[in-house]
This record gives structure tokens, C-alpha cells and sequence, in this order.
């Protein structure tokens, strides 16, 4: 796989937001009043471990990689923004291959005890039936956790070398929003708006065939972001399939970009679009196309991902099927 790549054109930019948990957990359970303690049943290679740097650098030394190496943490918009960031240094030539994704591990006590105190999870106690994305009955997410690492390099590059091609990033682009300390987002979605209007008038597109939602099940949030998409978009919108993935996969935090880049180029290739997971009750006050089936034989040619962090930060996504 790496014989045709030159390492030291290979760049590595990973999404990360909370770096390894269960190893912090690992190593403070059970000695809280022994912390400050230098030493005391410490794993002398634990802080390594933990530094959310930690998967850019290994995937870099571990494919020998002798380019650009560092870690986006942008929390749950962390995935989508390796992936622009990795197509900005492919456009800049400053780069002929870029490994980019996400990872995070956040089902962690600390991690769950703290989102639940902040109320960002569901209070459905029914693990199949709790994370329903646009859904009526929808009251939090649910955490999940994995990683989406992919190839980002010109078309040319990828032909020359024989790569089996999946998607093109046709446009990407990122905005953060005024908040306050306590992280309170732009209720009117103007801010969101104008992100995703920016991110479709770079791509230069008049239709879009699935819009691959932030959609974390969230009372606010799925509101929020529809009303942003009706802005954006106008008649565009209309018609055109919306779904999040997260009722399946859970909140992954900065692999949830990731994630949605996985799904989207995948339905690109088979024209399938998988639906809003528990999607059963409308919520009147939501009046997108919420896909509650998977829809298949579509002719799938242009998609939106739409990723929001905690602190208002967005991002948005164009990516294309490879024609010819």
C-alpha cells in the first residue's frame, strides 16, 4: 500500500478531542489521595498514552511517515475538520498524500458522569430504543466510540498509483459561532446558515442528494439544525433526503465526522442512504424529508455533512461520486 508513496509527502492529521480515557481511568482509580505522589503505580508510559497527539504520532511512525504530522481537537466537529484540512494541504501541493479521520474512546465513567451532568445525554434508559435523530421522543444522545482514518490525495495521484477511489471532497469549510462561556448556541441558525451556504456555493452545486446530518437526537440541536438547512438552502432542501447516522452509532465526539465520511462515501458507491435510526414519530415542529427507511437504488451524486462541536464550533463537507 505505502510502495508508491513518498514519506516524506505524506502528511498525518487526526481528529481528537478527549485522547485515551480508559487509560487516565486506568491509572487514578483507586489513588485519588495519592496523586500528587511522583511515581506511585504510575506506568512510566501512561502520559504518552494519553496525549490526544497519541494516534497521529503512531500512525506516523508506524507507516514511517516523515511529512506533517499533528492533531485537530475540535471536539465533535474534530473528524470533519482533519478531512478539510487534509483537502487544503492536497490543494496547496504542500502534500501528495494526507492520512486524516478521527478517534476518540469516550465511554468512560468520568466522560459519561460529566455529559450526563451537563445534560447533553438521553434520560431514556433503553439502550435500542434511546438515540432517535428528528424524532418527536428524542431527549440526548448516547455515547459511542471508534475511528475513521482515510486517504486524502489529488485524483491524479490516486490514478497513478492505482487506488480504488471512493469520494471527492469537493469543498469544506469551518465557522465558529459568538458563545459564551457556557456554551450557548445562535438559536436563530443564521451563523450555522451561512456555513453551510458558504460550503455549497464553493462546491458550485444546484442539487444535493443526501444531506448527512449532525442530527445528535438532541430537543435544541436537531432543531437548530434544521432550521439552519431551510436557511441555507431554500427550495434546495426540499425534497431532499436528511438523515443522522448518530441513532446508530452513538455520539462518537471526534469521531463522529469520521463516521458520517465513511457512510457518506459508501452510499455514494452503492446509492444507498441509511435512515435516522428509531426514527418513528414525527415532531411537528421539524418539517425536513427524515429518512426512516434505508433508501437504496439511488442515483447518489452530491452530498452535505454537517458536523457542530460543543463551543458552536461547525463544520460542513461537500463530497461528489468519482464519474469517470
Amino acid at each position: 500500500e505505502m510502495a508508491h508513496i513518498d514519506p516524506y509527502r505524506t502528511d498525518v492529521i487526526i481528529g481528537s478531542g478527549l485522547g485515551s480515557q480508559e487509560v487516565v481511568e486506568e491509572h487514578v482509580a483507586g489513588r485519588s489521595d495519592h496523586l500528587l505522589e511522583y511515581g506511585e503505580g504510575i506506568d512510566p508510559t501512561g502520559m504518552l498514552k494519553f496525549f490526544i497527539s497519541g494516534p497521529a504520532i503512531g500512525i506516523a511512525l508506524m507507516l514511517g511517515c516523515k511529512s506533517y504530522v499533528t492533531t485537530v481537537s475540535s471536539a465533535c466537529a474534530s473528524g470533519l475538520n482533519s478531512i478539510g484540512l487534509a483537502m487544503q494541504r492536497i490543494q496547496d501541493r504542500r502534500a501528495d498524500v494526507v492520512i486524516c479521520g478521527g478517534v476518540d474512546t469516550p465511554i468512560t465513567r468520568f466522560v459519561w458522569a460529566g455529559l450526563c451532568a451537563a445534560r447533553f445525554l438521553t434520560t431514556n434508559n433503553d439502550p435500542v430504543e434511546s438515540m432517535c435523530p428528528f424524532d418527536r421522543r428524542r431527549s440526548g444522545g448516547t455515547l459511542g466510540e471508534g475511528a475513521g482514518i482515510f486517504i486524502v490525495e489529488s485524483l491524479e495521484h490516486a490514478r497513478a498509483r492505482g487506488a480504488r477511489i471512493y469520494a471527492e471532497t469537493a469543498a469544506f469549510n469551518q465557522e465558529t459561532e459568538n458563545v459564551n462561556e457556557l456554551y450557548l448556541m445562535d438559536k436563530s441558525g443564521t451563523r450555522w446558515a451561512e456555513l453551510i451556504g458558504r460550503v455549497c456555493a464553493e462546491a458550485g452545486i444546484n442539487r444535493l442528494d443526501w444531506i448527512n446530518a449532525h442530527g445528535p437526537s438532541d430537543r435544541q440541536l436537531d432543531k437548530l439544525e434544521t432550521v439552519a438547512l431551510k436557511k441555507a438552502l431554500g427550495v434546495l432542501v426540499n425534497g431532499t433526503p436528511v438523515s443522522s447516522i448518530k441513532g446508530a452509532v452513538g455520539a462518537g465526539m471526534a469521531s463522529s465526522g469520521a463516521f458520517q465520511a465513511a457512510a457518506g462515501a459508501m452510499s455514494l458507491i452503492t446509492g444507498c442512504i441509511p435512515p435516522n435510526y428509531n426514527y418513528r414519530e414525527p415532531d411537528p415542529e421539524l418539517d425536513l424529508m427524515y429518512v426512516d427507511r434505508p433508501l437504496t437504488g439511488r442515483n447518489l451524486k452530491t452530498i452535505l455533512l454537517n458536523a457542530r462541536a460543543f463551543g458552536g464550533i461547525n463544520a460542513s463537507l461537500i463530497m461528489r461520486r468519482i464519474t469517470a
